[in-house]
């Protein structure tokens, strides 16, 4: 994408959903304190979390972090199921404002995750975790 006329946001104030649950809302602050909301549909508004993610990626090759500095989302909670046409793992995580991202997980992928996940565990209590592949379901 080339440079483009921008609108500065000094912060995300907050977000909503129309009455009917088809519209997605987000009020942005211009660093004047002039606000603006953008409304658009529940699968636009989704478009955002990949967007952004890969331009903060983008962002920190270009000016790294201090070292030691880790940027992640806090997550509160978490669901598991399948995707019963796929047979892929559905991964939802919960974060601690009430919203919730789910991860369509390839099975491969999954049992990866599951590895490095108890090897992590692992690492960490130094204990001697049990790893097996999830069960089919």
């Amino acid at each position: 994408m080339t440079k483009k006329e921008a609108f500065p946001v000094k912060a995300v104030i907050g977000s909503g959903t129309s009455p009917d649950g088809k519209q997605v809302f987000l009020e942005l602050e211009h660093p004047t304190g002039k606000t603006v909301a953008f409304a658009m549909p529940p699968a636009e508004a989704s478009k955002l979390i990949d967007q952004a993610a890969m331009q903060i990626d983008a962002c920190k090759k270009l000016n790294p972090p201090a070292k030691g500095y880790v940027s992640a989302y806090p997550a509160q909670g978490f669901a598991i199921g399948t995707d019963q046409n796929k047979g892929d793992v559905v991964l939802a995580i919960k974060f601690g404002i009430g919203g919730s991202v789910t991860y369509q997980v390839p099975r491969e992928l999954a049992e990866k995750m599951h590895e490095q996940i108890g090897a992590e565990l692992a690492k960490k209590s130094g204990a001697n975790v049990k790893r097996s592949s999830p069960e089919p379901s």
